[in-house]
């Protein structure tokens, strides 16, 4: 037997303790990293509080209830979105706002006469503009009915409300005698505190953090605790770099959504990509930092994740059309759906294609087929 000896490189990414912790405190909110910091002053001798530090946290004029977004809300931008002139926003808005709370126009007759009079236009103009709200998601709200709204997302499908095949039976379940119940709002949050501010004065803004932590800390070095020292000295630096990070993602989403907070204009289509690129970090970590971190601003508190809720309409709405106009004999798959919309720009994997159908109501390929 010849035995042989040979060289060969190879490079490992072996995650220590210490890089493990700098990512989860990238997702960490406010009270878990004073948490984190209180444990570890109890158990690092090398970590000290400045207790002299003048370092103030500045109370905002601003009511502490996060910006929670509903049903209107989404109509609302979405008609932003659509091809509505000036005059069919502001009557559209007048519909949304008066909607109640299952997406039902009960004040229809009321409504409109008000509207007629006040903008002087036709009811036959005020009732174009409730019929296309009314194919806008949640698709039927904006009815006069619940029944009215029934008829509304079986006829998005194409079908016969008096005539159902007993195939499209099934489908029924996906529809909604209270269409604003389509509408997955986040759970409710009943106080938060923010994190940053938005400060603007004549037309021009800045970011204010209100929480930097590691102004409150410092470093000792303890001859016999070289370890812990490295350590307190590795949580400072972890700390400062979720600070400026926050700072830098906070600032790039403003920036992109100037116009939301300075004009009161729709929210643009926004990418944790797009943020990711803009400050050079990676979409991973841009995603822990938007979660449970909150902006003040004049508009009230917002969560940051809020800013990119809005690229899945569009992505919704061309699924929606990429079926409409597929050919009926041979419908498209989940699969190729996601290669219509990756080549259309947006990288949608074909679960997320399949979740969103269904959350349109829309059948799988095979069924598409069978119904026609």
């Amino acid at each position: 037997m010849k035995v042989t000896q040979s060289l060969s490189l190879y490079s490992t990414l072996k995650i220590t303790n210490e890089m493990r912790l700098a990512i989860q405190m990238l997702a960490m909110d406010n009270d878990e990293i004073e948490a984190l910091i209180q444990e570890e002053l109890i158990h690092n001798p090398c970590l000290k509080e400045n207790i002299n530090n003048n370092y103030n946290y500045e109370d905002i004029n601003y009511e502490n209830l996060a910006h929670i977004i509903n049903f209107k809300d989404n109509l609302l931008t979405q008609v932003r979105l659509e091809n509505f002139n000036y005059l069919e926003r502001i009557i559209a808005a007048y519909i949304i706002y008066n909607l109640d709370e299952d997406g039902i126009f009960i004040e229809y007759e009321d409504i409109l006469s008000e509207l007629c009079s006040e903008l002087s236009v036709w009811p036959e103009w005020v009732e174009s503009v409730r019929k296309r709200l009314m194919h806008l998601e949640p698709i039927g709200c904006g009815a006069r009915s619940h029944e009215e709204a029934l008829v509304t997302q079986a006829q998005s499908h194409n079908f016969d409300i008096k005539n159902l095949r007993s195939e499209e039976y099934k489908f029924l379940k996906n529809f909604y005698t209270r269409p604003a119940q389509a509408f997955l709002r986040p759970e409710p949050i009943a106080y938060c505190e923010a994190d940053i501010e938005l400060v603007i004065y004549n037309n021009n803004y800045y970011i204010k953090p209100l929480k930097n932590m590691s102004q409150k800390l410092r470093c000792e070095k303890v001859p016999w605790c070289l370890k812990s020292y490295n350590r307190a000295h590795f949580l400072l630096r972890s700390l400062r770099f979720r600070e400026d990070s926050l700072q830098e993602v906070a600032k790039n989403i403003v920036s992109h959504q100037e116009d939301f907070f300075l004009k009161n204009k729709a929210l643009k289509t926004l990418s944790l990509k797009d943020i990711a690129h803009a400050t050079g970090l990676h979409e991973s970590s841009v995603s822990r930092l938007v979660k449970h971190k909150y902006i003040a601003t004049k508009k009230g508190i917002f969560e940051l994740k809020y800013f990119f809720t809005r690229e899945h309409i569009f992505i919704k709405n061309i699924i929606k059309n990429i079926i409409k106009e597929e050919d009926k004999q041979k419908p498209l798959s989940d699969e190729n759906i996601s290669r219509e919309l990756k080549n259309k720009g947006f990288h949608t994997p074909r679960r997320t294609v399949a979740k969103y159908r269904q959350q349109l109501g829309l059948a799988a390929a095979y069924n598409r087929r069978a119904l026609k």
